[in-house]
């Protein structure tokens, strides 16, 4: 249900209830990942980034919240996602025939 709250919101730009809904993005800092947050946040939607490394993405989102850490780890990853309104998770894990996962 939420997901579908979301989707109105960003299908509707005008709407005040917009800028109150918070999505956390996780693997973000990608080509792929910032498009998404770049829609979010023309969207009107507040957008926190988990982020290992937010000084890449501090200049390119001043207007984003980037908290600092890995998905990989529970705590790091529920402390970005405490109050969001929804998430959205881009990431190749593994790819490129890496083993990390990160």
């Amino acid at each position: 249900m939420k997901m579908e709250l979301l989707q109105d919101r960003m299908n509707n730009k005008n709407s005040q209830t917009a800028q109150k809904l918070t999505i956390t993005v996780l693997g973000g800092t990608g080509h792929v990942g910032r498009i998404y947050i770049h829609e979010f946040l023309r969207a009107g939607l507040k957008v926190r980034i988990l982020a290992r490394r937010p000084e890449r993405l501090q200049r390119s989102f001043p207007e984003a919240e980037i908290v600092h850490g890995s998905m990989m780890k529970d705590t790091d990853t529920a402390n970005a996602m405490k109050s969001a309104d929804s998430a959205f998770l881009i990431t190749q894990i593994g790819g490129n025939n890496d083993p990390e996962p990160e």
